[in-house]
């Protein structure tokens, strides 16, 4: 498992998205995996749903920033994408300010890249 998951950056994108299944839909997680994602935020859905109308506008590529500001410009696009707000720029600022403060928060030792007798137990 720390081969596939070497980067810590990884390692809290997947325990928010954990965090985001277990506060949503109720759903349980592993002991180990549960105790490693507790000090951390779930993922909302808004930002769930922002992060997927920007990926579609392929932002923040230039090619996006582009894009997007054509079609604030009122040209008429190749292809119909989701329709971008300036409250999602807005609110992908603070997706990125909570993203670099879960970023520095230290990985519970149980579970973490480093720790793969922990991993073991977790994935059986």
């Amino acid at each position: 498992m720390e081969k596939l998951i070497p980067q810590k950056e990884v390692w809290v994108l997947l325990l928010r998205l954990l965090r985001f299944l277990e506060v949503e839909f109720g759903e349980s997680l592993p002991p180990s995996l549960a105790e490693a994602a507790r000090d951390f935020e779930p993922f909302t859905l808004a930002e769930i749903l922002r992060q997927r109308r920007l990926t579609v506008w392929e932002l923040p590529r230039l090619r996006g920033w582009l894009r997007w500001g054509a079609s604030r410009l009122g040209m008429k696009l190749k292809h119909t994408y989701p329709t971008l707000e300036s409250s999602d720029l807005v609110g992908w600022i603070a997706d990125i300010m909570t993203a670099r403060r879960m970023a520095t928060r230290p990985l519970n030792p149980h579970c973490s890249p480093q720790s793969s007798n922990a991993l073991s137990v977790t994935l059986g």
